[in-house]
């Protein structure tokens, strides 16, 4: 049961995003998130399946000894995942959250297909109109990648160690 549950979610991954785009569409628009700034928010949140693996391995590596000992203690289920286990998942909160904006942040395809709008656009995506608009401006292009880099440059060096303990601590299993 349990196994193929999570090799069904598995096999999601090996699925690109690209296959399922018509019905994720109408699906955004049937929700009446086209044009809003909702239609990435629930994309992000929903459809990576990348976050799930993260966070499955880190609680793989938790002992049930743990959960049993805090249960026999009195814990509360709700008590057992927000005093004990959530605060084990710092690490992965931290990877996870700073890989999405990473990922958030130099995405131009979610935002250009479901924000047309010109006072939605993203730097991407307005960079993307600004490299049409201007055929042949190189330098000024290539000055406007590199502002657009800052973020996530920035981001890697400050977050640098959490990322790779975060990633290497949810890949080994004791």
């Amino acid at each position: 049961g349990k196994a193929v549950i999570i090799a069904l979610f598995f096999i999601g991954m090996l699925i690109p995003s690209f296959v399922t785009e018509i019905a994720r569409f109408q699906v955004i628009q049937k929700l009446h998130l086209y044009n809003t700034l909702g239609a990435p928010i629930v994309i992000y949140i929903a459809s990576d399946l990348m976050q799930l693996y993260i966070y499955r391995q880190f609680i793989s590596g938790i002992s049930v000894a743990l959960d049993e000992a805090a249960l026999l203690d009195g814990c509360s289920y709700f008590g057992l995942f927000t005093r004990i286990i959530f605060p084990l998942l710092a690490p992965a909160t931290a990877t996870v959250c700073i890989i999405k904006a990473i990922n958030i942040i130099n995405d131009m395809y979610i935002p250009y297909l479901y924000m047309p709008k010109n006072k939605l656009r993203t730097l991407t995506t307005f960079l993307m109109d600004y490299a049409n608009a201007q055929q042949g401006s190189w330098q000024t292009l290539a000055a406007g990648i590199i502002i657009i880099m800052i973020p996530t440059i920035l981001i890697y060096i400050f977050f640098q160690k959490y990322i790779l303990a975060g990633v290497a601590a949810g890949a080994v299993k004791e």
